[in-house]
C-alpha cells in the first residue's frame, strides 16, 4: 500500500506540476480539525478484561489547490489518529490525494479519492467503492481511502461514471486491547482471498445516475472483492484461537431512488449480490422522511424518518439488518451554531434486538464543535449478529478544533 501511494501521489505531484507552469495563478486551501474524544462504556470492563473508558485524538488537515480556474482540484487530506488503549486503532491513512480534471462534459479523477452512493439512513447498501475504517467507528461512515482512476461523462440524459480500482484495501478491526470488538482476535495479518492475486486485483465499477421531475435515480453494477468480509474461525502462530478476514470475489448490481415530493423524502435502496463462493441474495432499505419546517415557531426543522431493512439471507447471513425496522428523528437547528441532532432505534423484527443512537453536535464560536454520541445494544439474545456488541454501550464526546 505504501508503493502504490508514493506513485498515485507522484503522478498526481507531475499532473499538478505541468498545470502550475502553463497557470501563474493557483488557489490554495487549508482546513481540517484536531479533534479529542473520550469514550465511555456503561457496562464496564467487558467479560475479557478490555479497558473502560479510552481516550483519542485525531488530526484531519485537508489541502485543496485549484488551477486554472478551477478546472484542475487537488485534493489531499491524511489523517491520523492516536488511542490511548488500543494499538490497531492508533493509525494512519490517506482519505484522499486526487486530482480532479474538468474538461467540457467530461470529469476525471487520479489517485486516493472517498466515493459516497445511497440514500437511506439506515443502511448504505450500495456503498462499495471505499472500504470501512471499522476502528473508527461500527456505523461504516468512516472509510479508508481508496486508489482509483475514474471518468465521468454528464449530459441532459445523466451521468454515466466508470471506475478501476487496483488495489483492494482490507477492512481495520479493533485490537485485543480495543471495544467494540469481536469475542476472537481478528488476525488482519493473515486475511483470506478468493482470488489469488491479494490485494492487487482490477475491481472495477460503472454506475449511471439521472435526477428527472420529482426522482433522483442511480443503477450501479460492481465486480470485484466484498467491502464486507466473513470471519473464519482459525489458529494465530502460538496455536490461539482468532478469526481470519475472508474475503470473497462477487457482482453487485445496485439501485438507488429517491423522490422529493413537498416536505416529503421517499427513498429506496437495493442490491442483488453473486458471490463467487456462495449463494446469490438480496437486500433492500425503503423508507420516508417527513420534515416539519420552522417547527415550534422556531427556525428549526424536524425530520420524522422510517425505514425497513430486509435481507434474504435471513439469521443465517452475517447482516445485523435481516428483517428490522429502523425509527429516527433529526432536529436541524439553522442556526448559527449549526445545531444538529439525530436520534433512532433499529427493531429486529425476527430476534426482538434493539440498537439505539443518537448523534449531537454544536459548534462553540467560529473554530470549535462538540459532538456527543451514544450506541446502545438491547434485548440482544444469542444468535443475533449485534450478540457480539451487548456489553458495548459506550457514550461519546468529542471536542474539535478547526484551523
Amino acid at each position: 500500500m505504501r508503493r502504490l501511494c508514493t506513485a498515485l501521489l507522484v503522478a498526481t505531484f507531475g499532473v499538478l506540476g505541468t498545470l502550475s507552469s502553463a497557470s501563474a495563478e493557483a488557489d490554495f486551501q487549508l482546513e481540517g480539525n484536531i479533534e479529542l474524544e473520550g469514550r465511555f462504556f456503561t457496562n464496564g470492563i467487558d467479560q475479557d478484561g478490555r479497558h473502560d473508558p479510552n481516550v483519542s485524538v485525531s488530526f484531519d488537515p485537508i489541502l485543496i489547490m485549484l488551477l486554472d480556474r478551477r478546472k484542475h482540484t487537488f485534493t489531499f487530506n491524511p489523517y491520523f489518529r492516536w488511542d490511548s488503549n488500543d494499538g490497531k486503532r492508533t493509525h494512519f491513512d490517506i482519505r484522499q490525494a486526487s486530482w480532479i480534471g474538468a474538461f467540457g462534459n467530461w470529469e476525471f479523477h487520479v489517485g486516493i479519492d472517498k466515493v459516497f452512493w445511497g440514500v437511506t439512513e439506515a443502511a448504505h447498501l450500495v456503498d462499495i467503492i471505499n472500504q470501512d475504517d471499522a476502528v473508527e467507528d461500527i456505523d461504516g461512515e468512516d472509510k479508508l481511502g481508496q486508489p482509483l482512476v475514474s471518468a465521468s461523462y454528464w449530459s441532459q440524459y445523466g451521468t454515466l461514471t466508470a471506475y478501476i480500482m487496483p488495489y483492494f484495501r482490507e477492512r481495520t478491526f479493533a485490537g485485543v486491547d480495543g471495544r467494540p470488538t469481536a469475542p476472537l482476535p481478528v488476525d488482519t495479518d493473515n486475511p483470506i482471498f478468493a482470488s489469488g492475486t491479494n490485494n492487487w486485483h482490477p475491481d472495477w465499477a460503472v454506475r449511471y445516475q439521472h435526477s428527472f421531475s420529482v426522482f433522483d435515480v442511480a443503477a450501479s453494477y460492481f465486480s470485484g472483492f466484498s467491502r464486507t468480509p466473513e470471519l473464519v474461525l482459525g489458529l494465530d502462530d502460538t496455536g490461539q484461537p482468532v478469526v481470519r478476514p475472508f474475503y470473497d470475489t462477487i457482482k453487485q448490481v445496485g439501485l438507488e431512488m429517491q423522490a422529493t415530493v413537498g416536505a416529503w423524502l421517499f427513498k429506496f435502496e437495493g442490491i442483488n449480490v453473486n458471490p463467487t463462493n456462495d449463494l446469490t441474495y438480496q437486500s433492500f432499505a425503503a423508507g420516508f422522511e417527513y420534515t416539519f419546517y420552522q417547527a415550534f415557531g422556531t427556525y428549526g426543522d424536524i425530520g420524522i424518518i422510517s425505514e425497513y431493512l430486509w435481507d434474504s439471507r435471513g439469521q443465517s447471513g452475517p447482516s445485523f439488518t435481516e428483517s428490522d425496522l429502523f425509527f429516527g428523528i433529526r432536529w436541524e437547528g439553522n442556526d448559527v451554531a449549526t445545531t444538529r441532532i439525530l436520534a433512532g432505534m433499529i427493531f429486529d423484527l425476527d430476534t426482538s434486538a434493539k440498537t439505539f443512537f443518537i448523534e449531537a453536535s454544536r459548534r462553540i464560536g467560529d473554530r470549535w464543535r462538540i459532538t456527543l454520541d451514544g450506541r446502545f445494544f438491547l434485548s440482544v439474545p444469542i444468535g443475533d449478529p449485534a450478540y457480539v456488541f451487548r456489553r458495548d454501550d459506550f457514550i461519546q464526546l468529542r471536542l474539535a478544533r478547526f484551523f
